[in-house]
């Protein structure tokens, strides 16, 4: 019987901006460095800033792309308006006076 052995390709670990995250945590409260905690945290805010923005300009497409298809289904081709038949008026409105049976 053949296995086949997937390899589970999981990353788990702090990672490199995480690592100067920590390392500008631990020389702000060693009083090394002098800096804004904006600043010192600013490993850790960016990529979540960026995925922010990411996902605003998402959103911010996807409504476009709405409007424009519901422009245009408003708004049909002349080509669509010449091939749907009129409507043939037939007589007096409905509730109107001086009606006629027969």
């Amino acid at each position: 019987m053949n296995t086949i052995n997937a390899t589970n390709n999981t990353y788990s670990g702090i990672g490199f901006l995480g690592l100067l995250a920590l390392l500008f945590v631990a020389f702000k409260l060693m009083n090394v460095i002098t800096w804004s905690w904006w600043l010192v945290l600013s490993p850790v805010l960016i990529p979540i800033a960026l995925g922010v923005v990411l996902v605003m300009v998402l959103w911010l497409v996807m409504i476009s792309l709405a409007i424009q298809d519901y422009k245009h289904q408003i708004k049909p081709d002349s080509k669509m308006e010449s091939a749907i038949p009129e409507k043939k008026k037939r007589g007096r409105p409905f509730g109107s006076k001086n009606k006629t049976y027969g």
